[in-house]
């Protein structure tokens, strides 16, 4: 076999808030966020020595060398990425999940089992915590309302109008453990809240209010990042930034236009994404 290709969707969330527990599969998060593509390609195979590139460039991750442990595996791994690693784009929880279904396919194993294996690799290094169960079926808008692995957690998914388009700006990285250490209380404290208003009032709008409300009480947000939206904003939806991505959603020609303003305002090409309604997809590669 000449590997295993996985294609994988990528998490931006909105507002969210860390359950941790002594399980590590019933740990995770609950909030709400936006399941976007293109998102993170893996192509696997099984090898003598695991070696792992993004983007043409070697990676150490450590959530797939937990991944991999865990499986008893070994493997040869080359992803590519429209968004960069540690920004806010779920990268590792895509890489990790490609990885992970891939993994199955070439072992034989249950999706089900290297599913909850990615998820606990998350946990365990402290990074996705809800991103493996917000991506795997897709979805466009997630709700997160039990943290804890597939089959464990519940999510709840959301269509949106398939003519929305994310303009996503990567500002940075910041490592995911650091900003989960500076996290204020009062950003965490409206989560629950929210969770149950979208729960029974699913509206797109409801969700972006949230996530801006988030954004500024979690310090994410800065006056002149939220000037630059604003400019930009022209015709948008909503925007929200989530750890160094800034997300603003609109339709069409808007969407394009506040992409151009974006660049010109803060000199980052912006990512453009769509909602995307499918999640982990595998093919073989004979």
């Amino acid at each position: 076999m000449r590997g295993v290709l996985a294609r994988v969707p990528l998490h931006v969330t909105g507002f969210w808030k860390p359950i941790l527990r002594p399980d590590k599969l019933s740990s995770g998060s609950i909030g709400a966020g936006l399941v976007l593509s293109p998102g993170v390609t893996v192509r696997l195979r099984l090898c003598s020595h695991s070696e792992v590139r993004l983007n043409g460039r070697p990676l150490r991750l450590r959530t797939l060398s937990i991944l991999l442990d865990r499986l008893g595996a070994e493997a040869c791994i080359d992803a590519w990425s429209p968004a960069p690693l540690g920004a806010g784009y779920g990268v590792s929880a895509s890489l990790t999940l490609g990885a992970a279904a891939a993994l199955a396919a070439s072992m034989g194993l249950p999706l089900s089992r290297v599913f909850r294996e990615a998820h606990v690799a998350e946990v365990e290094a402290g990074t996705g915590l809800g991103d493996v169960a917000a991506i795997i079926d897709g979805g466009y808008l997630e709700l997160r309302l039990k943290a804890g692995a597939p089959g464990v957690g519940l999510v709840e998914t959301l269509p949106l109008d398939t003519f929305l388009e994310a303009v996503t700006v990567p500002l940075g990285y910041e490592d995911t453990s650091h900003m989960l250490r500076g996290m204020p209380g009062e950003a965490y404290s409206m989560v629950s809240d929210a969770l149950r208003t979208l729960s029974s009032r699913p509206r797109l709008s409801l969700f972006l209010q949230y996530s801006y409300r988030f954004s500024r009480a979690a310090g994410m947000m800065t006056s002149m990042l939220e000037e630059a939206l604003r400019e930009a904003c022209s015709g948008c939806l909503g925007f929200y930034v989530k750890k160094r991505v800034a997300v603003l959603l609109a339709r069409g020609r808007s969407a394009w236009i506040a992409a151009s303003r974006l660049e010109e305002k803060l000199g980052v090409k912006p990512i453009v994404l769509k909602p995307s309604p499918g999640g982990v997809m595998v093919f073989s590669l004979e």
